[in-house]
This record gives structure tokens, sequence and C-alpha cells, in this order.
């Protein structure tokens, strides 16, 4: 699995990861001046992470229209987390249509999300 410590910026993943996936934005670092990831397009949603975050957004809702074109803004509609401190953050499974992402909380549990290309849902699995 991609695996994220969140602790060591010069070495975040220490796995290759396909390039150009509609998720690469999972695996790149957190922007430094908002926390949180660029979004991921997982159309209809679109996501944005932090070390111990999950936001949703619904672009198309959020949708303004000009003489210039047609723009689809990021606006958290739904968070979710933890209240245990995350401690890590892992890729657990790709395939072109989708990624699983996996929060590691100090405790022992977790909480995964899977983000799939089309789907009409969001799915959170907790443990612990």
């Amino acid at each position: 699995s991609l695996h994220y410590t969140g602790s060591d910026p010069s070495r975040e993943f220490i796995f290759p990861f396909p390039t150009g996936a509609f998720w690469t934005n999972l695996v790149l670092p957190p922007t430094s001046d908002q926390k949180l990831s660029y979004p991921v397009a997982v159309y209809p949603y679109a996501y944005k992470w932090s070390p111990s975050l999950l936001q949703a957004s619904y672009p198309a809702r959020h949708r303004t229209e000009d003489a210039r074109g047609i723009h689809d803004y990021f606006f958290p509609d739904l968070s979710l987390g933890a209240s245990e401190t995350t401690s890590e953050r892992h890729i657990t499974n790709f395939d072109p249509l989708s990624v699983t992402l996996r929060y590691t909380t100090g405790n022992g549990g977790s909480w995964e999300s899977y983000l799939v290309q089309g789907s009409p849902y969001i799915t959170i699995k907790y443990h612990n």
C-alpha cells in the first residue's frame, strides 16, 4: 500500500504510484496555506484531504456561469474524520476507476473511504 506518515516531508510515500491517475492529489502534500490538498475529482464529487480529515464537495451545486465559461467550485459539503488523533494515512488499493484511502488512529482504530468514479455515494467505513 502507499504509505503516508505525515511526519517526514522528504519521504512521504514509500511505494511507486501510477502517474496521471485521477487521484494523484491524494499522494501530493497538502497546500501550505490551507493545509488541505488540491481537489481530487471523482465525478460527481470532489475531495480534499488533510492528515486528519477528508472533505467532500458536490461542485455542480456550486457552479457559476459567465460569458467566459462554466466554473465548478469546491466548497466542503461534508467533512469526515475521527475524534481520535490520526497517526497515518494510506492508499490501500486502486484500479483505473477507484481508490481506497485509509486513515489510522493512534488507538489502533481506522476509517477508510472508497472514492469511485461515477458513484452517487460517499462511503466511509469506521473500525474501532
